[in-house]
């Protein structure tokens, strides 16, 4: 109630006028109106995506932490006033200003798209939806915004379309070419799974050949047929992976078509042939090789120049004779920089060496050679899909090398977005973990309070165990925090001496006499590599028995570099050395070695355990050509 009252005079006396009212809905009113502004706070500072509140004119009156975050971490002192249409950084005031009319126009807008610069110079992508709130009067209160940060949406579309882009021109390359590609079945009269749409050359529709109505066997030469059935099932018998047959087809109009056809031999599990891949190319014009030769070359170096993968040729002497243009673009050198000049100018001893010595096989031998490849430059390691093979000379001149290398290094780029997953999945992992340990925490102290009062031995063996499953349980929450960051980063080039100091940073190593001795030695790994050294370390610590001295030296082998951890414990058994790197193998937790073999797969290196028992563990990392070096004046 409300009480009010004032003196007056009356009938010549003087009184007291008391006027009450009931208030009640006026409190209730009240206290819902603070109700409402507390759930709608929470809703603003909550939200993920970012939220601003503006005067009539733009001016910022209220915002929350996800805007702000989004813009850079600007203060919220300072964001308050700033006008939205004219004061962001870098902003398209004019299409700002045209928005802003439109939503006090109609009252709504929705996904406008805005590119912002934050406050640390990055730029980002944002949706913008908005709303004019009015009173009863229809004049303009303030404006809600909603701003939703899309860089990473636009970024994966981008890198979709160029996928489906590179997609399309391999296709219409494949189309384009003389070399048809087949996928054939296998199965009585080799049925053709796939054809590329340039199987018109020879008088058929891709469609045609697809449909089960005709098979590949009835449109070769019936005088081939027997003789190149024997064959493929005599390479097949043989257990080769691949073959190369000339033989003829006839098209529908009965023409006949010389073709050669190099074939790959594609096996299950359990080695049976599953089907055939291959490519045929029409030969019947060979004989007129000085006028096909004129033409071919013409279409040869349009097809080179277009293609996306490095093209080069060299002569005997292994001169550069052409790169394509890809080739220069992703060496950074001009055509006329390379042409004339052998590997020994143009790349490291070492892996001049290697090129030169394939080359040379692929002269000797003749023989088509597809590998991968990986060549060190200043900014990390390029690897290459290569094929290198002879070109014969056609017209009396000598013999040349060509190679055809698809430089794989820029698929990382698409392992970013699922590297944002995967982020996404390990913060959820992190969070989970988070409340499973809080939670064991409480069941470990009430499981330590409750034994306490318990008398019975058979319940405390009982608390015993569940106290030791917990234990277990928190171990393996440990590991799984640890295993969710490998392979989360690109691999860097690693110290060895500095990743060993620091792996093993904190480990009870006093009276362990430590050798490693490696200056200058870089491995290129998992940023992850300090845990090798800490694993096998805690390994000799926990397991050694007689622990005493921990070794690390290397050597080469061929051209590998072998790492190798030495210690003086009492060694592994010869009955578990192939299983101490299996998962859950072990006295402890299973998992210190497991890990050890997981880091290093991620870049190819590989490690196995030669000690003798009773001398000591031996363990030798074995890293490829290519991922090592030396810091200068090292080595």
């Amino acid at each position: 109630m409300r009480i009010s009252g004032h003196r007056m005079m009356l009938q010549g006396e003087q009184c007291t006028i008391l006027v009450s009212c009931d208030i009640s809905a006026d409190v209730a009113g009240m206290k819902e109106l603070r109700r409402e502004r507390d759930v709608l706070k929470a809703i603003l500072e909550s939200n993920p995506d970012g939220i601003v509140i503006t005067d009539p004119d733009g001016n910022v009156v209220e915002c929350n932490l996800a805007l702000l975050t989004l813009l850079g971490n600007v203060t919220k002192e300072r964001f308050i006033g700033m006008n939205v249409f004219t004061q962001l950084k870098e902003i398209d005031a004019a299409k700002a200003k045209r928005v802003g009319a439109k939503l006090m126009s109609e009252g709504l807008v929705r996904n406008i798209s805005f590119e912002l610069t934050r406050e640390d110079g990055i730029k980002v992508h944002a949706d913008v939806s908005a709303v004019v709130v009015k009173d009863q009067l229809r004049k303009p209160l303030y404006m809600i915004g909603l701003v939703r940060d899309v860089t990473d949406q636009v970024r994966h579309e981008a890198e979709l379309e160029e996928a489906l882009e590179d997609r399309r021109q391999l296709v219409s390359i494949i189309n384009q070419s003389p070399a048809v590609a087949f996928l054939w079945r296998a199965a009585p009269g080799w049925p053709v799974e796939y054809v590329s749409e340039n199987v018109w050359q020879f008088g058929y529709d891709a469609g045609e050949l697809t449909s089960d109505v005709v098979d590949f066997a009835s449109i070769v030469h019936p005088d081939d047929l027997e003789r190149i059935a024997t064959e493929v099932q005599t390479y097949v018998k043989d257990g080769r992976s691949e073959f190369e047959q000339e033989y003829r087809l006839v098209s529908p109009d009965g023409k006949v078509h010389w073709v050669y056809d190099r074939t790959l031999v594609v096996r299950d599990r359990t080695g049976a042939v599953d089907s055939y891949q291959g490519v045929v190319v029409d030969i019947t014009d060979r004989k007129d090789a000085l006028e096909r030769l004129s033409r071919t070359e013409r279409q040869l170096k349009m097809f080179m120049d277009m293609s996306p993968v490095v093209k080069f040729m060299k002569d005997r002497n292994g001169r550069y004779v052409y790169v394509n243009k890809t080739h220069t673009d992703i060496f950074g050198m001009t055509a006329a920089e390379w042409i004339g000049k052998t590997d020994r100018e143009l790349f490291p001893p070492e892996v001049a060496e290697r090129l030169m010595a394939t080359d040379r096989n692929v002269f000797e031998s003749g023989k088509f050679h597809a590998f991968l490849e990986v060549i060190p430059r200043e900014d990390g390691l390029r690897e290459f899909l290569t094929y290198r093979f002879l070109v014969p000379s056609i017209t009396g001149g000598e013999d040349l090398l060509a190679g055809v290398a698809i430089d794989l290094t820029e698929e990382r780029r698409y392992e970013r977005a699922l590297k944002t997953a995967n982020e996404k999945l390990n913060l959820l992992g992190s969070m989970t973990r988070h409340d499973i340990t809080n939670q064991l925490a409480i069941l470990a102290g009430w499981l330590d309070i409750t034994r306490d009062d318990v008398k019975d031995p058979v319940i405390i063996k009982r608390f015993d165990d569940m106290k030791t499953a917990a234990d277990t349980i928190q171990r393996l929450l440990m590991f799984t925090s640890e295993y969710q960051d490998l392979g989360m980063q690109e691999p860097v080039w690693v110290s060895v001496d500095q990743a060993f100091s620091n792996g093993v940073l904190g480990l009870q190593l006093e009276g362990v006499q430590v050798e490693v001795d490696l200056p200058g030695l870089e491995i290129y790994a998992d940023p992850m590599f300090e845990r090798v050294f800490r694993n096998l370390a805690d390994n000799s610590i926990r397991h050694g028995e007689k622990l005493s001295r921990i070794k690390i030296t290397q050597r080469s082998e061929g051209n590998e570099l072998i790492l190798t951890y030495e210690d003086d414990g009492v060694g592994v058994p010869e009955g578990i050395k192939g299983r101490i790197f299996e998962k859950g193998f072990g006295k402890h937790t299973g998992f210190g070695l497991f890990m050890v073999r997981q880091v290093l797969d991620l870049t190819g290196l590989s490690i196995q355990e030669t000690g003798t028992q009773g001398s000591g563990v031996r363990f030798e990392i074995r890293v490829p050509e290519g991922g090592y070096r030396y810091s200068a004046g090292k080595g």
